[in-house]
């Protein structure tokens, strides 16, 4: 489940049973902008003049073979007022695994199975103890066990991308990697379209 983003910051958010375009809704896309991946790149290459481009936040959007939907973003973009708004809510009624990586801190990874909470991984460690994914985890070696919570034995050789795949080999996460690496992916911008940064140049009056 690598999304191939290396040393990028990102948010990835897969929810299960849901088309792409639906997802991109939820996330503040407005119906039916969804832009394919040619659109895209033109839409979003950077200005030639720097500063002057101030583009609302965007995702790159798409579904897996085992019917997942996906959407990667950046890691402050699940983190906005308008993603409480009504109708925005998809923790409660779906299946959902998000990871949120800012290179700044430990990654998180939550989970939650038919609108209820099922697993998350945080600081390098889970309490969900006597969750399967963690003694499976715990059997490959490479965790420290105790008894209330079970994290990576930093001694040993395991890394996130361990327990990434781990979590796509459990919850059934095949992400398209090559298309994400060449953003070969349907985009759609989720932001308001309410201008909430300024550059420098665009205040030099």
């Amino acid at each position: 489940m690598s999304t191939n983003q290396g040393e990028a910051p990102f948010a990835l958010l897969m929810v299960k049973g849901m088309p792409y375009e639906e997802l991109a809704v939820c996330l503040g896309a407005q119906p039916g902008t969804v832009m394919d991946p040619d659109t895209a790149r033109e839409t979003l290459r950077p200005s030639q003049a720097p500063g002057r481009s101030v583009l609302p936040d965007y995702a790159m959007v798409g579904e897996t073979d085992d019917g997942w939907a996906f959407a990667i973003e950046s890691p402050e973009a699940p983190n906005r007022s308008d993603r409480y708004a009504p109708g925005r809510d998809l923790w409660s009624k779906h299946s959902v695994v998000r990871v949120s990586d800012s290179t700044m801190d430990p990654p998180v990874i939550n989970v939650s199975v038919d609108g209820k909470h099922d697993w998350m991984f945080w600081e390098h460690m889970t309490d969900d103890v006597e969750h399967p994914l963690t003694r499976s985890l715990v059997a490959a070696g490479g965790f420290v066990e105790d008894s209330d919570r079970v994290y990576i034995d930093d001694a040993s050789r395991v890394t996130m991308l361990d327990v990434y795949r781990a979590v796509g080999e459990y919850y059934g996460l095949t992400l398209p990697r090559q298309a994400i690496a060449d953003r070969r992916l349907p985009h759609a911008f989720t932001e308001p379209r309410v201008l909430g940064r300024v550059s420098k140049v665009d205040l030099d009056v």
